[in-house]
């Protein structure tokens, strides 16, 4: 019997074990093991800012048939019926506040055991757009992980302080020809550095900026100008309460720091004599500080002082339209180490100055007087830029529209000392029209002057009889083109693109300096710069026109 028990198992176990070899094969089939889905994600852009929407284009191929899509933990997409490819797109919306965005995309089969495949995609956050349109009337704060839009005129309220940190951007909207004015009363603390300036720039795309997109940045404070103390800045229409005026009779009003920046692209004019200016300053007080402010391509006037009695130093007037450092209403500031370069075929049809001064538009004897003093200037104006004409000067090659290196006008008391004015002129190197007695035009350097030296008119209260003496620095031959001698690498036409104020080494210009009034730095030196420390590197910019903002 034991024999034969054995051989019963010998004869059942073989068959056990070909049913379980058959049983192992049914199930195989019944669930079978396929790869892992894949998934395929496209984005229409790999940078964006909060709130913006990017769209993704996703592609999966699951073999065992796909369950479901997600992003992060969020399901896009389910499949309910047998699906093994599909494509489609889906918008995601870059949240608010959001700093990094890297988003994971997983494709789920269905198989017995469910398999997945994912794909990573990088994002760059960009920055948030803050439209700002509506009055400013507490204490704010611009940050430079955002951008701001100007839209219409934006007013800074008195009693409420703006605080803008470095290397903030700010647009101005074209459309609405966007402004930001101070109003008295009111503060702005915008302290860029060399590294980081703050920048006013158009809110057009790069290669598509230009003259006038916007309107500009006002000053406006409570120190005494000639007109009134509740006087309305030129450019500001349909003024309502204290918004646009400027006066009163605060001399060191403090209307808070505004420096290290760049305004590029404003200057509006409204109407005749109605405009704004790439930098406004109306009845601003000797307790604000400006300083390294650049201005590029002002539709109107770079600079322009209404009044009061600011101190300004460091000031850039790069291819504006019309006249460079604009002086009326009784400006008694005092504004040192300033640099202009003018394109040859860029000026405005009223006639554009590197200095302009007016006491008042009538030229009275309205007090006080405008007598702002300005010192170590360099003025390269077109004729420094211009295509030459067999080696010449030749006025042909500069707008017809440019007219006098300086205009002192109108009763001005203005002085000018130390102050280098190249490549001016169509009419005069300087134009003595009208001048108050009280002017003062000594220490300074005239070259490449393209029509008169100066004019002087007859009944000027000022008298030009010291002239020479006074600026014994001047070219004896204004046709002289190569003044390598003196600047820098002037030889014929500079480029315009790449301005250069520096003296050259040994230059003449390095010494001879007048002695300035109390209030302004004494230096050797003619002009705004010697012959090598260029105060305008790091923080300027000469091609805003393509710069990527």
């Amino acid at each position: 019997m034991k024999e034969l028990k054995n051989n019963i198992v010998r004869m059942f176990v073989p068959g056990i074990v070909v049913a379980l070899f058959t049983f192992s094969s049914c199930k195989d089939d019944e669930n079978p093991v396929f790869a892992d889905p894949t998934i395929t994600v496209t984005p229409s852009t790999a940078t964006q800012a909060p709130g913006g929407k990017i769209t993704f284009s996703v592609a999966i191929v699951a073999e065992g048939g796909a369950a479901f899509v997600k992003v992060g933990d969020t399901e896009i997409k389910s499949y309910t019926t047998l699906t093994k490819a599909d494509a489609f797109t889906f918008d995601y919306t870059v949240p608010a506040g959001a700093t990094t965005g890297n988003l994971v995309f997983t494709i789920t089969d269905k198989q017995a055991t469910p398999r997945t495949g994912s794909t990573e995609i990088m994002l760059t956050i960009g920055k948030e757009t803050v439209i700002v349109d509506a009055t400013i009337t507490s204490n704010t704060t611009w940050s430079a992980n955002k951008y701001y839009l100007l839209k219409g005129n934006v007013y800074v309220q008195a009693g409420a302080e703006l605080t803008i940190d470095p290397g903030t951007i700010i647009f101005g909207d074209k459309v609405t020809k966007g402004a930001l004015i101070i109003s008295r009363g009111a503060k702005i603390h915008a302290k860029g550095t060399v590294a980081a300036p703050i920048i006013f720039t158009s809110s057009a795309p790069k290669g598509f900026r230009n003259y006038g997109d916007w309107g500009g940045v006002v000053l406006l404070g409570k120190a005494v100008n000639n007109q009134s103390a509740d006087q309305t800045i030129e450019g500001i229409s349909a003024a309502t309460g204290d918004n646009g005026k400027y006066g009163g009779t605060a001399d060191d009003d403090n209307s808070g720091e505004f420096y290290y920046a760049r305004i590029e692209f404003a200057g509006i004019a409204l109407s005749t004599d109605n405009e704004l200016n790439g930098l406004t300053l109306g009845s601003v007080g000797s307790a604000t500080q400006v300083h390294h402010i650049q201005v590029s391509f002002s539709g109107d006037d770079s600079f322009e002082w209404f009044g009061g009695t600011i101190n300004t130093q460091y000031l850039v007037a790069y291819r504006g339209w019309d006249d460079e450092f604009d002086t009326d209403f009784g400006f008694r500031g005092n504004s040192q180490f300033l640099a202009s370069f003018r394109d040859p075929n860029i000026a405005d049809k009223s006639g554009s100055n590197g200095f302009e001064s007016d006491n008042d538009g009538s030229g009275s004897t309205k007090t006080p007087l405008t007598a702002a003093k300005f010192s170590n200037v360099t003025i390269f104006g077109p004729y420094v830029f211009a295509n030459l004409s067999g080696g010449n000067l030749s006025t042909n090659n500069a707008s017809a529209n440019y007219q006098n290196g300086g205009h002192i006008r109108r009763n001005s008391a203005l002085q000018i000392y130390n102050t280098a004015i190249v490549g001016w002129g169509r009419n005069n190197g300087v134009f003595f029209d009208k001048t108050n007695v009280a002017a003062i035009f000594k220490g300074n350097y005239l070259g490449r002057t393209v029509g008169s030296l100066k004019t002087t008119d007859v009944t000027n209260g000022y008298s030009d009889a010291t002239f020479t003496t006074d600026n014994a620095a001047i070219e004896a031959t204004q046709s002289t083109v190569d003044l390598s001698a003196k600047f820098a690498g002037m030889t014929g036409a500079m480029n315009i693109a790449t301005p250069n104020g520096l003296l050259a080494t040994g230059s003449p210009l390095l010494t001879g300096a007048v002695v300035v009034p109390t209030g302004l730095i004494q230096t050797q030196y003619i002009g705004a710069f010697d012959a090598t420390t260029n105060w305008m590197a790091g923080w300027t910019n000469f091609d805003p026109i393509n710069t990527q903002y």
